[in-house]
């Protein structure tokens, strides 16, 4: 693709965000701005490739301003306007994108043609020598704070705390304190002297064990291997972190040097809303893209909100709506989008407010010429919309499916036939890769579908067998 565009005057930039494989190929997590570009001039070496990089802060700023996703892509005007938008990388895609923006190219680049000097990762000691400690599935990673100075003494190994889903919610169950040494650095253990040693200083009420624990003995003099520790915990206040201290011995052969380390962390039992792989693109505790949030599951992972509220009491500010209506408000940036309906559904309207001060910002209507049943606790526009990327998705039920960009341009529209019951209708669409999962019904035509985002095409349908009287 740069090959092929860069002579058109199209700049491509690789942005590095906050890694979404943490462990991946042997790579971790950077403590430290210098260390994120150390990544940058090491994935320079692997991937070979002349692309310029753009490197996030480390509150990750740029990776919530553009909507959390882990690979997304962009194409951005001269003028500065998101014009392409998307949550998962797709090279096919974006050469259709340039090629209805800029232009198609003769003899397009192969990506099999491109003879990239890659290389592998760093190899400074054997792997496999230390065995893996079996932990329990559905770990989530826990915020972890570093507390010695990076500046004063690398972080030569790094701590990725994980919890189970009982002690996330409990306070009590099992962490998986799992220790990589940093490739960057090109160190390995030292196995000729004491191993990897964890003291954990816990809140006054809990207690955790084994505490301290030691890392293995092994009869290799060096490996590369992670050392973990399965740690149990009891009555674990979430408003009070653990403080863990960890002594280890690195070495760097190409250097010539060993030295010991002792560094501090502060572990906080809430999850790291940064650190992971996501299906669903956005999942930062501020954002709420579709029905029940990132998860589906109603929980979010936002820190310090308020428990309480009320009619003048921790609201920032309100907005008239012009009736009543069942459906939920989902945010995305900058922008809040809800919808509502009037006339008995003659009009079926897409909301957007701004999220900081509550202006409204655009509203989308579709007129509708009849009027379809619905029971009285169920208003019209019951379906909650969807966000991805720069769209957000509206199912009005019988009046159609539509998609809009961020700003209000209708991108398509899809009528998927009527739905008449005396219940109304209430599913709302999700999002999955690139497509939009929808339930339709209930009705005499009840199905699901999947539809993809881009385009608004249908890529599959599954009728119900028998007539639909629920959803």
């Amino acid at each position: 693709m740069h090959r092929d565009y860069a002579p058109k005057g199209v700049k491509f930039y690789y942005i590095y965000k906050y890694l979404a494989h943490a462990g991946a190929k042997g790579y971790v997590q950077p403590f430290s701005l210098q260390e994120r570009l150390l990544h940058i001039q090491e994935a320079r070496r692997t991937l070979g490739t002349k692309i310029d990089w753009i490197c996030d802060t480390m509150d990750n700023d740029l990776k919530h301003a553009l909507g959390d996703a882990p690979t997304s892509e962009f194409i951005i005007s001269p003028e500065g306007k998101v014009v392409r938008r998307r949550a998962w990388g797709n090279a096919a895609q974006l050469r259709r994108d340039l090629e209805d923006l800029i232009g198609p190219t003769e003899n397009p680049t192969d990506s099999d043609n491109l003879e990239l000097k890659t290389q592998p990762p760093p190899e400074v000691a054997p792997k496999g020598i230390v065995k893996r400690i079996q932990r329990p599935g559905g770990m989530k990673p826990l915020r972890v704070v570093p507390k010695t100075n990076p500046d004063e003494q690398p972080f030569y190994v790094k701590l990725r705390p994980q919890a189970d889903r009982r002690l996330l919610s409990t306070g009590t169950g099992k962490l998986f304190l799992d220790f990589r040494l940093d490739p960057i650095y090109r160190v390995h253990w030292n196995n000729l002297v004491d191993p990897i040693r964890v003291e954990l200083q816990s809140p006054d009420g809990t207690t955790a064990t084994p505490n301290p624990a030691a890392g293995p003995q092994v009869e290799e003099p060096s490996d590369v291997d992670p050392r973990e520790f399965l740690i149990d915990v009891k009555g674990w206040n979430y408003q009070q972190p653990i403080q863990l201290t960890v002594d280890y011995f690195a070495c760097n052969d190409k250097q010539g040097w060993c030295r010991p380390a002792r560094q501090q962390y502060e572990i906080h039992l809430s999850e790291d809303v940064d650190d992971g792989y996501y299906v669903t693109p956005m999942a930062h505790g501020g954002v709420w893209p579709s029905f029940r949030g990132p998860s589906g599951n109603g929980i979010s992972t936002a820190r310090n909100v308020p428990l309480l509220w009320g009619p003048d009491r921790n609201i920032k500010w309100r907005a008239e709506l012009p009736e009543p209506g069942d459906s939920s408000p989902i945010v995305s940036g900058d922008r809040v989008f809800i919808t509502c309906a009037e006339e008995q559904g003659r009009k079926r309207s897409l909301y957007c407010f701004d999220r900081s001060s509550g202006k409204q910002l655009w509203v989308r209507t579709v007129e509708f010429d009849r009027v379809m049943p619905t029971h009285k606790t169920n208003p019209f526009c019951a379906s909650t919309p969807l966000t991805a990327g720069n769209r957000v998705v509206v199912w009005h039920g019988s009046a159609g499916l539509f998609c809009y960009d961020h700003d209000g341009t209708e991108l398509w529209s899809r009528d998927l036939g009527e739905f008449r019951h005396m219940w109304g209708y209430a599913s709302s669409p999700v999002f999955y890769k690139d497509r939009i999962i929808l339930h339709c019904g209930p009705g005499k035509r009840t199905f699901v579908t999947a539809i993809q985002l881009a385009s608004g095409e249908t890529l599959w349908q599954t009728d119900e067998p028998i007539e639909g009287n629920g959803t």
